[in-house]
């Protein structure tokens, strides 16, 4: 059995054998190499030619690396003795470095509404350019994410990914409890292994962009507000709540706090997003549609606007192309150049760009007529405000 140590023993000795590499230079600390362990492994980080690398040794074979990583991939690449002076040749995986630091590591420092902000639209991108490709993650978290100099994220540590000449294979791990949805398994091994997680991470992000308040919790306790096993365990007794109990920071009734703020501030996309969370599967086969923009016109007539749907979702249209994405729970038709949209237990009044000027209740009544929006509660006779458009 190769230890840990073994493997550090031989990478600072340099009579130790290696198959390809030559000439590293190893970043080291008082002599000795400079390393952290992974899952069944141990990353260095060298120089080799003036480029900076990790080097990963395994501490066990995995028979899909080398259809994850084609020639980044050095098999049996350094030889190693254990303790009995036994010779090994282990596995090896040479990747450039990703200068930056972990989300695990930002998201553990004070931050800003708008760094957290930055940080959520970041992820997004990187989250879409994903869902666009043949191949999946496969344990997506924070601690796998580098947040480079330019805020530019990007993944690392791809041992778990599917590519598709993996397919019909079975799964080696299913990820990080923390944020896999509790049903996922070794059986499912595809392209939406990373679903999940996905969509978990982005709501998480947006929440704190949203309420920064929420983000203290993550900075103290080094994980997320309710684990995935809690969202699928209350998943069949769920209501939703519109005035949640508990503090912001803590975990009682998060996601239908989350849920509820994003609807009252229109954000409709997250709302979305973090409602596939109680799916009872972990493949959200509706991820990637509600996370793509869809191209809307820039230049339109308001008059000839009108309500439509798509894949169960409403929006706005005209005979040129979307106007406002189909993300809405419900759309009624312009009058006098408002739109009137519902968003779970939330009625928002739009301008024909789009933009939010009222919010009620979804029982309120709102009627609007020569350029006046009059609210009245559904158990209330007289308005109880009114809005000149």
């Amino acid at each position: 059995m190769i230890s840990i140590a073994n493997i550090v023993d031989a990478v600072a000795n340099h009579y130790t054998p290696w198959r390809t590499l030559r000439r590293m230079e190893v970043v080291c600390i008082d002599g000795r190499p400079k390393y952290i362990t992974g899952n069944a492994s141990v990353i260095f980080t060298l120089t080799i030619q003036g480029q900076k690398k990790i080097l990963k040794c395994y501490t066990r074979h995995n028979p899909h690396l080398k259809s994850i990583y084609g020639d980044k991939f050095l098999p049996a690449e350094l030889c190693v003795s254990d303790i009995m002076g036994r010779r090994h040749w282990v596995d090896c995986l040479l990747t450039d470095y990703i200068e930056g630091v972990t989300l695990h590591e930002t998201l553990c420092q004070r931050l800003t509404s708008e760094e957290l902000q930055n940080l959520a639209t970041a992820f997004d991108t990187m989250a879409i350019e994903l869902l666009e490709k043949e191949h999946a993650h496969g344990d997506i978290k924070p601690e796998n994410i580098i947040v480079c100099p330019d805020g530019v994220m990007r993944a690392i540590d791809w041992d778990a990914a599917f590519v598709p000449a993996l397919s019909g294979n079975k799964a080696l791990e299913i990820g990080t409890a923390a944020y896999q949805h509790p049903m996922r398994s070794i059986e499912l091994y595809d392209k939406h292994i990373d679903d999940y997680s996905i969509a978990y991470i982005s709501t998480m992000l947006h929440a704190y962009a949203t309420m920064p308040d929420m983000a203290e919790y993550y900075r103290q306790h080094h994980q997320p507000q309710l684990h995935p096993r809690d969202i699928y365990r209350t998943r069949l007794n769920y209501n939703y709540v519109r005035n949640t109990s508990g503090d912001s920071n803590g975990k009682a009734d998060w996601l239908a706090q989350v849920m509820d703020m994003f609807a009252s501030r229109c954000m409709a996309r997250q709302y979305h997003i973090a409602r596939m969370l109680r799916d009872n599967t972990p493949q959200l086969f509706s991820l990637k549609r509600i996370f793509t923009h869809i191209e809307t016109l820039s230049t339109f007539d308001p008059d000839q606007m009108e309500a439509n749907v798509w894949h169960g979702l409403w929006g706005y249209s005209s005979d040129k192309g979307w106007v406002i994405e189909p993300l809405f729970d419900e759309c009624y038709d312009p009058k006098e150049g408002v739109l009137q949209v519902r968003l779970a237990e939330y009625k928002h009044l739009l301008r024909s760009n789009g933009e939010v000027f009222a919010t009620a209740a979804a029982s309120t009544k709102i009627k609007i007529r020569h350029g006046v929006a009059t609210f009245t509660a559904c158990d209330q006779p007289q308005p109880y405000e009114e809005i000149i458009l």
